[in-house]
């Protein structure tokens, strides 16, 4: 009951907000001409590029981190022959 009151009153917001802000605006890229777009859309690219963002920068951070890891275990196991080779001599 309580999702579905939630769900209702986002539904609303999202539908006065879009009302709102549905008038057209010029949109000015660094080259070509100007583009007219809604507002709306604009502000709900704007919106999810931003919650989008941080999913890619996390992302790249994990990449970035197993293979650190992955580099360090390769590395351990280098160190590990060497010792035993070592020691069999």
């Amino acid at each position: 009951m309580v999702q579905l009151a939630l769900t209702i009153l986002i539904t609303i917001v999202v539908v006065v907000f879009s009302v709102a802000n549905s008038h057209h605006v010029q949109l000015s890229f660094v080259i070509g001409a100007p583009a007219e777009v809604r507002l709306v859309f604009l502000l709900m690219c704007a919106f999810f590029m931003g919650m989008v963002a941080p999913i890619f920068n996390r992302l790249i951070q994990r990449l970035r981190r197993d293979k650190k890891t992955r580099r360090e275990k390769e590395l351990q196991q280098a160190i590990q022959r060497v010792d035993r080779d070592i020691v069999e001599e």
